[in-house]
C-alpha cells in the first residue's frame, strides 16, 4: 500500500519535472513579450535538470526500465540545449596558429563595493588581457572616500592599454558611467548599437589583430533593477518565515520587475543580433547579458553563429558570475565567431564586484 502510494508520488512527480523541463528548453525560443512563463523556467533549469536525473536514478533504482529509459532519452536528446547551462566540455585537437588573443570581459561595479579601485586594477594587470571589455565603467569626482576620479582612472589603463574605445551612456558633473573596451591592438573603427535604454548600451570596436580584424561588442543589456528589498527576496526565502500574503507581494513585485525587464533585453539582443548578421569581420561578443544561457536574449545572440568559450573550454558542471543575495547565476558571458579556436575558458571568482570576470584565450584562424 505505501509503496504503491510513493510509486504514485514518483510519477507525479516526473510528470511535473518533465513539463518544468519542457518549458524551461522553450525559453530559447518564446519571446518574452509573449509571455514571461518560459523565461523564469529557464532561469531555474539547472535546478530542474537536477531534478530529472534524481528522478532518473530513482527509477533505475527501482527496476522500473522503461520509466528511466524515457528519461534518460530525454536528457540526452535535450543535452545541446543545456550543455551551455550545465557544462561537459570535451576534448578537441585545435589547429592553433601563432596568434592567440586574451579576451576579458568584467561589471566592475563603477569600481565600489567589495574593495578598491587599486585592487581591480591589480587583477587586471595580473590576467594581462589583449582586449578588455568593461561595463559598469566611470568615475567620480566628488573627492569622497572610495570614489575613483576620473585621472586616476585614465593615469591607470594608458600604463595597461595603447587603445580604447569609451562610451559613458550616463554623464553628470561629477560622474560618468556606461561601458570600456580597451586593447592592445589598434581599433579601427568605433561604434554604438543603438537600442532604446535609459541606463544600458552596447558598443563595437574593430581591433586589427595581425592582418586580421574582430568585431569585438560589449554590453550591458537592461538591468533588472531589483530595488534592495527585493534583492533580499532570495536570502529572506531561505532565511526567515514568510507570513504568506507577505511572500505572494514580495514574489509578484520581482517577477513582474524581472519581467518587464526581460521583455526589454528581448529587444535589444534582436539590435545585437542584427549587428552580429551583418558584421564584416568575425565577431566576439561579450559583457553583462543580465541573462542567463537559457534565455530568449542570450539565444538570439548566438544565433548569427557564435559558440560560448565556456561551454567550448570552460570548467565542467554548473557556473555563475553573478553572486549576490542567494542569486548565482551565469549572466556575463563570451561569444566568439565558429570559425575561432578556444583554448581556455575560466570564471575569476574574487569578489571585487557583484560580478565575477571572465576570461577566454581564443586563437584566430590562420590565414
Amino acid at each position: 500500500m505505501i509503496r504503491g502510494l510513493v510509486k504514485l508520488i514518483a510519477y507525479v512527480i516526473t510528470v511535473v519535472l518533465l513539463l518544468l523541463y519542457s518549458g524551461a528548453l522553450l525559453a530559447t525560443v518564446v519571446p518574452p513579450e509573449m509571455t514571461v512563463v518560459f523565461s523564469f523556467l529557464g532561469m531555474g533549469l539547472p535546478i530542474v535538470w537536477l531534478l530529472l536525473v534524481l528522478i532518473t536514478l530513482f527509477w533505475l533504482f527501482n527496476r522500473k526500465w522503461g520509466v528511466a529509459l524515457l528519461l534518460t532519452a530525454v536528457l540526452a536528446v535535450s543535452a545541446p540545449a543545456w550543455r551551455n547551462t550545465i557544462v561537459l566540455p570535451t576534448e578537441k585537437v585545435l589547429s592553433l596558429t601563432d596568434k592567440p588573443v586574451k579576451i576579458m570581459t568584467y561589471n566592475i561595479h563603477l569600481f565600489n563595493g567589495y574593495k578598491s579601485f587599486e585592487d581591480i586594477c591589480a587583477l587586471i594587470r595580473r590576467e594581462d588581457p589583449d582586449i578588455l571589455c568593461l561595463q559598469e565603467f566611470g568615475y567620480f569626482n566628488r573627492r569622497e572616500k572610495g570614489d575613483v576620479s576620473e585621472a586616476a582612472l585614465f593615469r591607470q589603463f594608458r600604463k595597461m592599454f595603447p587603445y580604447r574605445h569609451i562610451w559613458y551612456k550616463n554623464s553628470k558633473g561629477t560622474s560618468s558611467n556606461g561601458l570600456a573596451t580597451f586593447s592592445k591592438y589598434p581599433i579601427v573603427k568605433k561604434g554604438n548599437v543603438a537600442y532604446d535604454s535609459q541606463y544600458n548600451n552596447s558598443i563595437y570596436s574593430d581591433v586589427r589583430v595581425g592582418q586580421d580584424t574582430l568585431r569585438v561588442i560589449n554590453n550591458h543589456l537592461e538591468s533588472n533593477r531589483l530595488t534592495r528589498e527585493q534583492r533580499r527576496w532570495a536570502e529572506n526565502l531561505i532565511s526567515e518565515e514568510w507570513e504568506t500574503e507577505e511572500f505572494l507581494s514580495s514574489t509578484k513585485s520581482v517577477s513582474m520587475t524581472l519581467g518587464e525587464a526581460a521583455v526589454r533585453r528581448a529587444a535589444q539582443a534582436e539590435a545585437v543580433g542584427r549587428e552580429v548578421e551583418e558584421s564584416p569581420y568575425r565577431v566576439v561578443v561579450c559583457g553583462d547579458f543580465n541573462d542567463v544561457c537559457q534565455s530568449y536574449t542570450y539565444h538570439r545572440i548566438k544565433s548569427g553563429g557564435l559558440k560560448d568559450v565556456y561551454a567550448e573550454a570552460g570548467g565542467w558542471g554548473y557556473y555563475w558570475t553573478y553572486h549576490e543575495n542567494m542569486m548565482y547565476f551565469p549572466i556575463d558571458h563570451i561569444l566568439v565567431d565558429e570559425s575561432i579556436d578556444v583554448k581556455e575558458a575560466c570564471v575569476i571568482k574574487e569578489k571585487f564586484s557583484d560580478h565575477y570576470p571572465m576570461t577566454a584565450v581564443i586563437y584566430l584562424p590562420a590565414e
